[in-house]
């Protein structure tokens, strides 16, 4: 994997050194969250480009940006229809009903394979799309048979054939994509050769969750940082890490969790809901999993507060078309007054016609 790796990296300067670019921010969406996080939109040059950025960002923008959305067009400027990485970003933007998912509709009729596997790594709705068309497309092009070798398992004999051959290509941003998903199949083979107590999942992730007070107090209690000994003056002392907000708590999970399911995305932005913006705490595409990560002071012991606000969020998870379920992990060490007044979050749940699962784990 890390010839793959040293392929996207080496093309990746290639293609974004040089000046930042709508497809630079596509790219990094997918490859690397955490440096998308610290480019300034603002860099860009043009409406459509900043607009589009925004997209990537998961920064929702206000009403006069989002009409260029329905800007007639301009013989002189290329309308972002023209431009994929453009119209995805800008979709992103807006929803269901926009006149940019009308476009990014029309685009999915006559895109090729490849073009498609980008747009359903955003929209997954168009997943099935996806795959109907890279089984019936034949071609020659190195990236499309690499989806084939990842999707329908054709091209096994000569994959190290064609990544040889990727590596002496000029690449575009989608062939970084596609290898990126390369990089994520490979990993997820590993894992499922790895299998612990034959676990789906969910499962693990539960069972990780479940046990996740116990195995915090190493790096929490001070007792149990030295060893149950007393710390040694003479040494430097160690580091005792205080849990004091969620945001603590989703530090130490991250950690622990992507060392196990390596495509887990971190903070993933949610589709524009009833204009406001949120972000999912941890999200396992694949899997159609999400995992929402909360914190309850002692001092703000109020469980009906909490559970009517959880509700309300129940209420936005409508729009993720691979959502199959939603495990809630409550951190509320001596701030739960009736733990039973949780379990009635869990269960089968439906909102606008979207049916998915949901589980609360709580550390009372």
């Amino acid at each position: 994997m890390e010839w793959i790796n040293n392929i996207i990296k080496q093309n990746a300067i290639k293609l974004f050194e040089q000046y930042p670019t709508v497809q630079e921010y596509c790219f990094l969406r997918i490859y690397d969250e955490k440096s998308l996080q610290s480019k300034d939109v603002n860099d860009l040059q043009g409406e459509q480009e900043t607009l589009a950025a925004k997209g990537f960002k998961g920064i929702f923008p206000d009403n006069e940006e989002l009409s260029i959305i329905d800007r007639s067009e301009s013989p002189r400027i290329v309308h972002y229809k023209q431009d994929k990485y453009k119209l995805i970003g800008i979709s992103l933007t807006s929803d269901k009903n926009s006149q940019a998912y009308k476009y990014l509709q029309k685009f999915i009729s006559v895109a090729s394979a490849k073009e498609i596997f980008l747009v359903q790594k955003f929209f997954a709705e168009f997943q099935q799309d996806f795959l109907n068309k890279l089984k019936l497309e034949n071609t020659n092009d190195l990236s499309t048979k690499v989806l084939k070798y990842i999707f329908f398992n054709e091209f096994e004999t000569e994959i190290n054939k064609l990544l040889a051959d990727l590596s002496r290509t000029e690449l575009e941003t989608v062939d970084l994509i596609v290898l990126c998903e390369l990089q994520n199949y490979f990993s997820k083979q590993a894992i499922q050769k790895t299998i612990y107590k034959n676990l789906s999942a969910k499962d693990l992730i539960i069972d990780i969750l479940e046990n996740f007070e116990n195995a915090v107090i190493k790096i929490t209690d001070p007792k149990e940082r030295y060893g149950g000994k007393t710390a040694n003056p003479k040494k430097t002392p160690k580091t005792v890490i205080q849990i004091e907000d969620e945001y603590d708590v989703q530090d130490i999970l991250y950690v622990i969790l992507k060392t196990v399911f390596p495509t887990i995305k971190y903070e993933n932005p949610l589709a524009k809901f009833g204009g406001s913006s949120t972000r999912l705490d941890f999200v396992l595409i694949e899997e159609g999993l999400i995992l929402e990560v909360k914190q309850i002071k002692e001092s703000e012991r109020n469980d009906k507060k909490f559970i009517d606000q959880v509700k309300i969020d129940l209420q936005s998870y409508h729009v993720l078309d691979y959502l199959k379920e939603i495990v809630f992990f409550i951190f509320a060490p001596k701030a739960i007054q009736d733990i039973n007044n949780f379990k009635e979050l869990e269960g089968e749940q439906t909102t606008q016609g979207k049916t998915f699962n949901v589980k609360v784990i709580v550390v009372q």
